[in-house]
């Protein structure tokens, strides 16, 4: 399981101030990496969010995107 395997990787996209283009945040896209390949949420999502692995993930992006 990719969870249990840390698997998961993040990539962070800026999103800006329409007024001045400032830097307003940031999002966290989700994907899955194994093996040189980068899966896309379209192919996992629907089954995390329907899984009872759900909880789990959400704690486990927490503590990756807060080191």
């Amino acid at each position: 399981m990719a969870l249990e395997k840390g698997l998961f990787t993040f990539f962070y996209q800026p999103y800006f101030e329409c007024q001045t283009l400032k830097i307003a945040g940031f999002e966290a896209l989700v994907r899955i990496k194994e093996n040189n390949r980068i899966i896309p949420p379209l192919e996992f999502i629907e089954f995390l969010e329907n899984s009872p692995y759900l909880k789990e993930f959400e704690t486990y992006t927490l503590y990756q995107n807060i080191e």
